[in-house]
């Protein structure tokens, strides 16, 4: 029997009179019991003007960015190879919003103590390069995310 179900759950981050960032968690099954998909979604939202904010908005996506940033985010996966599969430039597309084949969905959420910039992953079922994570983020507390953050009115909206 097909069945089509999407559990999700979501959790508001941060907010100020100017700013809201939520995380959602999608458990979902497409077609049948056995089709589990498990997906994780961020919005980040200027609540003056009503746009959606991207990491491209936030920080500078340079190879000194890639560089800190990839070493975070495998410390927080615990795995030295960790998206090993993508060279320098190929991770400054993909953080920039390019998914790469739909593989690399770039997800960033604020919190009290900083911002979290990370995938959530959509490798092809037997992709070598599939560490077993829907997804990772690296955190970075607001005063190391200084050196990297570009001239964005986002800064002024986060309190």
């Amino acid at each position: 029997m097909p069945v089509l179900v999407s559990y999700v759950t979501y959790k508001v981050t941060y907010q100020s009179d100017s700013f809201i960032s939520i995380v959602m968690e999608d458990q979902a099954y497409k077609g049948s019991q056995e089709d589990y998909a498990y997906d994780f979604r961020t919005l980040n939202i200027n609540l003056r003007d009503g746009n959606r904010c991207e990491v491209k908005d936030l920080v500078k996506i340079d190879n000194d960015f890639v560089k800190e940033w990839l070493m975070v985010m495998r410390s927080e996966a615990q795995n030295s190879e960790l998206l090993s599969e993508l060279n320098k430039k190929q991770l400054k597309k993909a953080l920039s919003g390019d998914d790469l084949d739909g593989v690399y969905d770039v997800e960033f959420f604020f919190d009290k103590e900083g911002v979290e910039i990370g995938f959530a992953f959509d490798y092809e079922e037997g992709d070598e390069n599939d560490a077993g994570f829907s997804w990772v983020t690296a955190p970075f507390t607001y005063e190391e995310i200084t050196k990297f953050a570009m001239d964005s009115p986002i800064w002024e909206e986060i309190n």
